[in-house]
């Protein structure tokens, strides 16, 4: 006893080929350009209002066929060519022109971005060496064809996701005509980048992708060369991996750096999904990247040991969670330091706010939740920091103090805790700032100048002091005045005593004397 079918199937069949139609009608060219403009919006009023009136606008105009795939969906090609020129691309959908706002050298670049995105819709690229020798915004890096398939990915979503996070343009082309021994015909992969930095991520990323996957390919074991398959082992980087065109130069001071991390620390230190190692990349401002459980830092000298810095305060945290744990007891999670961790010799990187213990974990969030979505708005790294002098060099103009607003206290040093920001700009550590002061506006707090705090700290100490000696002499000059007031109650004592005494005679004589006197 089958029910019956449902009337009105054929009409919903109509109703879903009209959508479909519909869709097929939502193409780049007729879409609602209105909502559409929204995406791009900001761009263009960078460029109207910042390099307009500079004279630095370039237009540059596609063909239709390459119009779309320029774009990309939802504008994210478009984006991303913004990113790695460093330059503002305005772009809305159904238009053959492009508007490219900033430097000369980085309009430039953004044009022959925009060439490449275009050429590789009509297939493999083929370029000559000699178009590529002056190049400073572009590495090479030779992978074998076997290679190729898991880098780019399903749908090409592993090399599209290695290019947000590296924050350059990433490609397969091949280099005709060279007569050189390091740059040898064949494919590379081509990273495109006006940042140095960016190119030495991506870089390092698809080595550690390649290695990961067939060790010994760019890393051998270290101290043992043979030793590539333990993955809890430590590495270094083999000498004729990396292809470096001539103007591709790293900048002054620029190098790599490998530190091994202790061993089963280098899940805790890469953190959900890559998490906490992105969060130090974009603190520190260098090229970090880990291969097995060696740590590869690219940067200037001062980066390297801001990066260091950040993963030792990662490794202590570790280290205090372990031992909660193997005591029984449970870490919560927030960061609280129970013993100051040394952060001297950083003080152009950090920026500290002094707050009492509860407000340090009010701030901090359940589990740190707080801190982490700060940390990811504003490219900081956070952590909370047992307030000590020995551990921190001398507070500055950069420092702050949590004051609370509805009453007056003055606060005791053992329960006070620092919130430090570490950052490699000034930038990134106001932002994370103002995001503190908005949590501790809410406990009734407000962020002032740690030296001027401390100073009327001090000053309201002194004049407590200064009251209480006056008190003090008070009290001394009344007590030399209490010795004459006792003599002249002690006299007064006496005479009553005497009175009574006196009284009490008589009284006994009356009785003793007979009723008729």
């Amino acid at each position: 006893s089958r029910p019956p079918p449902r009337r009105g199937r054929g009409r919903g069949r109509r109703d879903n080929r009209d959508n479909s139609r519909q869709r097929g009608r939502n193409t780049f060219w007729n879409r609602n350009r209105e909502e559409s403009g929204k995406i791009v919006q900001e761009a263009f009023d960078r460029i109207h209002q910042v390099w307009e009136p500079a004279g630095k606008v370039t237009k540059v105009t596609l063909e239709r066929e390459s119009a779309p795939y320029v774009f990309g969906r939802d504008g994210q090609t478009i984006r991303k060519i913004s990113k790695a020129s460093d330059c503002d691309l305005a772009m809305t959908e159904g238009s053959q022109e492009i508007l490219v706002g900033g430097e000369e050298e980085h309009r430039k670049a953004a044009a022959s971005y925009i060439n490449f995105v275009s050429r590789q819709r009509n297939g493999p690229i083929l370029e000559e060496y000699i178009k590529l020798v002056d190049r400073k915004d572009l590495t090479l890096l030779s992978v074998d064809t076997k290679f190729k398939g898991f880098i780019v990915g399903k749908m090409g979503r592993t090399l599209r996701s290695l290019e947000t996070t590296s924050g350059s343009l990433c490609f397969f082309a091949s280099v005709t005509n060279s007569n050189r021994d390091d740059v040898k015909d064949g494919e590379y992969l081509f990273i495109l980048s006006t940042n140095v930095q960016n190119r030495r991520i991506a870089e390092l990323m698809v080595m550690s992708m390649i290695d990961a996957r067939y060790p010994g390919t760019c890393f051998e074991g270290y101290p043992d060369p043979e030793n590539i398959d333990d993955r809890d082992s430590t590495c270094r980087m083999k000498k004729d991996v990396l292809t470096r065109l001539p103007g591709d130069v790293d900048p002054e001071g620029f190098e790599y750096e490998a530190i091994d991390a202790p061993p089963n620390s280098i899940q805790y230190l890469m953190g959900s999904m890559g998490s906490s190692k992105k969060k130090i990349r974009m603190a520190s401002g260098t090229a970090l990247e880990y291969i097995r459980r060696t740590a590869y830092i690219g940067g200037p000298k001062d980066k390297r040991d801001l990066c260091k810095r950040m993963i030792d305060g990662m490794l202590v945290t570790l280290k205090r969670r372990t031992k909660a744990m193997a005591e029984g007891g449970r870490d919560d999670g927030s960061g609280v330091a129970t013993h100051p961790f040394d952060v001297r010799g950083q003080n152009e990187y950090i920026t500290t706010v002094v707050v009492p213990k509860g407000l340090a974990g009010f701030c901090a969030g359940r589990g740190g939740t707080s801190f982490r979505d700060i940390e990811q708005r504003t490219d900081t790294y956070l952590f909370i920091n047992k307030h000590s002098e020995q551990c921190h060099d001398p507070y500055n103009d950069q420092d702050y103090m949590a004051d609370p607003v509805d009453h007056y206290t003055i606060p005791q040093k053992d329960g006070l805790y620092d919130i430090v920001i570490m950052a490699d700009t000034n930038k990134k550590r106001a932002k994370a700032l103002e995001n503190i002061a908005e949590l501790i506006k809410r406990q009734k707090y407000a962020l002032e100048a740690y030296d001027a705090k401390i100073e009327e700290y001090n000053q309201d100490a002194k004049e407590k002091e200064g009251e209480k000696k006056d008190d003090d002499g008070e009290d001394d000059a009344n007590m030399q005045e209490e010795p004459n007031n006792d003599d002249k109650s002690q006299d007064k004592q006496s005479e009553q005593q005497q009175q009574q005494q006196q009284q009490d005679a008589k009284r006994i004589l009356r009785e003793d004397w007979p009723d008729h006197l």
